[in-house]
């Protein structure tokens, strides 16, 4: 299961297979919020509840792999000379 086939699945308009998708997707571990609130196939299930389900699934996937990247010394691991923006 890939974020690219739940967008495709959108795009010919299979919106509930797509959702179904997107959910598993997400519980395993695709925490790109980013891509879900951009990629403009995501745009006809954007007010769905499920789909706003995996954003929130998402965002707090990607915030808790925030917060262990830097409990683990953050950008420090990277290296000198390394910017990283917030």
């Amino acid at each position: 299961m890939v974020f690219a086939w739940a967008a495709t699945l959108f795009f010919f308009l299979d919106f509930d297979a797509g959702l179904e998708e997107l959910a598993q997707v997400v519980a395993r571990g695709f925490h790109c919020d980013t891509a879900l609130r951009v990629d403009p196939w995501m745009d006809p299930v954007r007010e769905d509840p499920r789909f706003r389900a995996a954003l929130a699934q998402a965002e707090k996937g990607r915030e808790k792999a925030r917060e262990a990247y830097e409990r683990a010394g953050g950008v420090s691991l990277l290296g000198p000379g390394v910017a990283i923006r917030p």
